[in-house]
Protein backbone atom coordinates (compact mmCIF):
# COMPACT_ATOMS: atom_id res chain seq x y z
CA UNK A 1 0.00 0.00 0.00
CA UNK A 2 2.83 2.40 0.82
CA UNK A 3 4.27 2.00 -2.69
CA UNK A 4 1.11 3.62 -4.20
CA UNK A 5 1.81 7.09 -2.79
CA UNK A 6 4.56 9.01 -4.53
CA UNK A 7 4.65 12.36 -2.72
CA UNK A 8 2.47 15.24 -1.50
CA UNK A 9 2.29 18.26 -3.79
CA UNK A 10 3.12 21.40 -1.83
CA UNK A 11 4.86 23.94 -4.01
CA UNK A 12 2.25 25.27 -6.40
CA UNK A 13 0.02 28.31 -6.06
CA UNK A 14 -3.11 26.25 -6.56
CA UNK A 15 -2.26 23.76 -3.81
CA UNK A 16 -1.60 26.66 -1.45
CA UNK A 17 -5.15 27.88 -2.11
CA UNK A 18 -6.48 24.36 -1.57
CA UNK A 19 -4.96 24.26 1.92
CA UNK A 20 -7.21 27.15 2.93
CA UNK A 21 -10.25 25.04 1.95
CA UNK A 22 -8.98 21.99 3.86
CA UNK A 23 -7.93 20.22 0.64
CA UNK A 24 -4.65 18.38 0.28
CA UNK A 25 -2.99 17.28 -2.94
CA UNK A 26 -0.95 14.11 -3.48
CA UNK A 27 0.50 12.19 -6.40
CA UNK A 28 -0.29 8.47 -6.40
CA UNK A 29 0.47 5.61 -8.74
CA UNK A 30 -2.15 5.21 -11.48
CA UNK A 31 -3.00 1.72 -10.20
CA UNK A 32 -4.37 3.10 -6.92
CA UNK A 33 -8.16 3.29 -6.70
CA UNK A 34 -10.15 5.87 -4.76
CA UNK A 35 -10.90 3.27 -2.09
CA UNK A 36 -7.19 2.39 -1.75
CA UNK A 37 -6.33 6.08 -1.48
CA UNK A 38 -9.03 6.73 1.12
CA UNK A 39 -7.97 3.78 3.28
CA UNK A 40 -4.31 4.74 3.09
CA UNK A 41 -4.75 8.41 3.96
CA UNK A 42 -7.25 7.73 6.77
CA UNK A 43 -4.94 5.12 8.29
CA UNK A 44 -1.59 6.85 7.77
CA UNK A 45 -2.64 10.41 8.70
CA UNK A 46 -5.46 9.45 11.11
CA UNK A 47 -8.06 11.79 9.54
CA UNK A 48 -11.61 11.52 8.16
CA UNK A 49 -12.03 12.13 4.43
CA UNK A 50 -15.08 13.93 3.09
CA UNK A 51 -14.36 13.73 -0.67
CA UNK A 52 -11.69 12.51 -3.10
CA UNK A 53 -11.10 13.85 -6.62
CA UNK A 54 -8.61 12.19 -8.97
CA UNK A 55 -7.22 12.78 -12.43
CA UNK A 56 -4.28 11.56 -14.44
CA UNK A 57 -1.47 13.97 -15.11
CA UNK A 58 -0.92 14.98 -18.74
CA UNK A 59 1.32 12.98 -21.03
CA UNK A 60 4.92 14.16 -21.11
CA UNK A 61 6.59 14.55 -24.50
CA UNK A 62 10.25 13.68 -24.79
CA UNK A 63 11.89 15.25 -27.83
CA UNK A 64 14.14 12.37 -28.89
CA UNK A 65 12.23 9.45 -27.43
CA UNK A 66 8.67 10.12 -28.52
CA UNK A 67 5.61 10.15 -26.32
CA UNK A 68 5.67 8.69 -22.81
CA UNK A 69 2.68 8.25 -20.53
CA UNK A 70 2.52 9.67 -17.07
CA UNK A 71 2.50 7.06 -14.33
CA UNK A 72 1.02 9.45 -11.79
CA UNK A 73 -2.50 10.21 -10.64
CA UNK A 74 -3.15 13.58 -8.98
CA UNK A 75 -5.42 13.23 -5.95
CA UNK A 76 -7.20 16.10 -4.22
CA UNK A 77 -8.49 15.06 -0.81
CA UNK A 78 -11.09 17.14 1.04
CA UNK A 79 -11.10 16.50 4.76
CA UNK A 80 -13.91 16.85 7.27
CA UNK A 81 -14.33 20.25 8.90
CA UNK A 82 -12.07 19.89 11.97
CA UNK A 83 -9.45 17.58 10.43
CA UNK A 84 -5.92 18.58 9.45
CA UNK A 85 -2.83 16.88 7.98
CA UNK A 86 0.62 17.92 9.12
CA UNK A 87 2.76 17.63 5.97
CA UNK A 88 5.85 19.50 7.09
Amino acid sequence: MLDFIKYPVLLTEKTSQFLEDNKYTFNFDVKATKLDIKRFIEKYYNVKIKKINTHRLPTVWKSNRGQTNSNLKRVIVTLEKNEKISLI
